[in-house]
């Protein structure tokens, strides 16, 4: 009989890891504080075609990820009939799930 690596979780520990599976408070559907904040700062890079985020706190990567998602974003929607120029998209547009 091989031994887990992992140890055997106790009553308590198995209830707790079963409430905050159970809760879950809205999780993965849930917006965080700081997401829109990266999505309004990759919809300005989208405005203004500045490249430069003049913020770095969050790290440029995820700023450019949120940016091409917002580019293909728009593009599907201008093809939809959904917006004509960028800057009627908002960022609720970005951020479908958040609840505003």
């Amino acid at each position: 009989m091989l031994d887990s690596p992992l140890p055997s979780l106790g009553r308590r520990h198995r209830l707790a890891a079963f409430v905050v599976i159970a809760i879950g408070a809205g999780a993965p559907y849930r917006v965080a504080n700081d997401e829109p904040f990266v999505v309004g700062m990759a919809l300005q890079i989208m405005k203004t075609g500045d490249f430069n985020p003049h913020f770095f706190d969050y790290g440029g990567l995820s700023i450019y990820l949120h940016t091409v998602v917002g580019v293909f974003t728009f593009l599907l929607g201008a093809v939809a009939g959904q917006w004509s120029r960028v800057d009627a998209v908002w960022i609720g547009d970005l951020l479908p799930n958040a609840d505003w």
